[in-house]
């Protein structure tokens, strides 16, 4: 994987397995409180899952790297000092009624647990914002952090053929 996807998928590991993060997400299933999904661009049916999410929970997260900025060369390496990460948590407050928090309440949660998340274990997110995210339906915050990391190997393309029997 590159780098932009190992930083979501990482980061959105990290929210469903930490152990008090999916307390909050994936809660005990002997309750009645539903979890909360999070998504990121990688998966195969990312429509798909949106709009199963938007109509099952009415409250998901999506995972997005949207700038990877100020690039620097060191040593024969690819580093960003200004990565910009956003977890992009999106409510329609109608259908909402069994994960027990709003959008905000959910964007806060995600401030609070990623700050004891580090990309690759040695780069912290930290974070810069909270706002409010424009969407035609419901109401959206943006959790925004900052990171820097970068590549010190040179990037492989994947030998897995997607469609491995063309016709």
């Amino acid at each position: 994987m590159g780098l932009l996807v190992d930083i979501r998928e990482q980061w959105a590991a990290f929210l469903q397995n930490d152990a008090d993060a999916a307390a909050f997400f994936n809660p005990d299933p002997e309750t009645s409180i539903v979890p909360i999904p999070i998504l990121t661009e990688k998966l195969g049916t990312i429509e798909q899952a949106l709009n199963e999410a938007k109509t099952k929970t009415g409250l998901h997260v999506i995972i997005l790297t949207v700038s990877a900025g100020k690039a620097k060369n060191p040593g024969g390496s690819l580093w960003f000092e200004e990565i910009k990460a956003v977890a992009r948590v999106t409510e329609n407050p109608k259908l909402n009624k069994l994960t027990g928090v709003c959008a905000s309440d959910c964007a806060e949660a995600i401030a609070w647990f990623t700050r004891n998340f580090k990309v690759n274990s040695t780069s912290p997110m930290k974070l810069e914002n909270i706002l409010l995210a424009p969407v035609k339906e419901g109401v959206a915050y943006d959790v925004i952090f900052n990171l820097s990391t970068g590549l010190t190997s040179i990037p492989v393309r994947s030998v897995i053929n997607p469609n491995p029997n063309p016709t």
